[in-house]
């Protein structure tokens, strides 16, 4: 029961997470629905699911890392990366340079 708790509290701190971030960002809605239609109150659920494809690919030599392959990023993904103060980091540097959230401010309102 206390894991259950657990869980559902994560769940509900990404969703306040990033409706504070859109709220502190000005955006209206995320386009987050089948067919790019728009969501006003995103679920942790539909944010997960937006990452569910990508994946990584790590190129061995024996022991030896030599490379590895990531998925690119959509911009919907790196927006909500960047509208995110937890997952943030997770963006690469030059990512991070970008203001993702005017531009698509600009783009969605």
């Amino acid at each position: 029961m206390f894991i259950y708790f657990i869980i559902l509290l994560i769940n509900a701190l990404i969703e306040r997470e990033l409706r504070l971030a859109m709220k502190r960002n000005n955006i209206q809605s995320l386009p987050l629905y089948p067919e790019k239609r728009k969501c006003k109150y995103p679920a942790t659920e539909r944010i997960i699911s937006l990452y569910a494809n990508q994946s990584k690919h790590v190129l061995m030599d024996k022991d030896k890392m030599v490379k590895v392959f990531n998925d690119p990023l959509s911009e919907i993904q790196e927006l909500v990366l960047s509208l995110s103060e937890v997952f943030y980091p997770l963006l690469s540097e030059s990512r991070r340079s970008r203001d993702r959230a005017t531009k698509w401010r600009r783009v969605a309102v």
